[in-house]
């Protein structure tokens, strides 16, 4: 009987994201202290400039204000449960986030901001991330 270790299984897993066309960066590099840091804390657990560049990559014509909401919408948690936060997080992914703004000619108009093109894949910043270190209240949470 053969057996995997963990490390055989994470490098294959990243092989075939980057033969999908994933982007991948080691988790020490991103780190706060990393040589490419993108993290300000350890705490941090998503990248906002990607993420805050690719609202905007993908929603151009949508003012700064709109997609800064829906941004905050989707790093806002709205429920106690973990498992109803995903499903909420995932209609976000999936269908859009409303937001409402003020036009230019003064009219409040309602409309989504995307956080991912769904139907052109390849407009999405994909990034594997290994040994990414979550330190919460001077404790090690895991590595993603």
């Amino acid at each position: 009987m053969t057996s995997f270790s963990e490390d055989v299984v994470e490098r294959a897993s990243i092989q075939i994201l980057q033969d999908l066309g994933w982007n991948y960066l080691h988790g020490a590099v991103i780190a706060p202290d990393g040589i490419a840091a993108e993290r300000q804390a350890f705490s941090d657990v998503l990248l906002l400039p990607r993420l805050e560049k690719a609202v905007a990559d993908l929603n151009p014509t949508l003012p700064e204000a709109a997609r800064l909401e829906a941004i905050r919408r989707l790093l806002t948690s709205e429920t106690g449960s973990l498992v109803e936060e995903n499903r909420r997080i995932h209609r976000l992914l999936t269908d859009g986030v409303p937001v409402e703004y003020r036009n230019s000619d003064g009219r409040i108009v309602g409309d989504k901001v995307w956080l991912l093109d769904l139907d052109k894949v390849e407009a999405n910043d994909w990034l594997a991330v290994n040994q990414f270190t979550v330190v919460e209240e001077a404790r090690i949470v895991g590595r993603m």
